[in-house]
């Protein structure tokens, strides 16, 4: 592994990182229209 990747999360506790990365994939599906707003509040772990 690169240092670039190793570096990429530094700084960013693995569940914070985790609980972001969901979010962000909610708002992409939800923009794409492949997910309902009730499905990305579902996958982003929103209630």
């Amino acid at each position: 592994m690169d240092d670039r990747r190793r570096d990429r999360g530094r700084g960013i506790p693995p569940k914070e990182l985790r609980d972001r990365m969901k979010i962000e994939l909610a708002l992409k599906l939800y923009g794409e229209g492949i997910a309902t707003f009730g499905e990305a509040r579902r996958i982003s772990g929103l209630s």
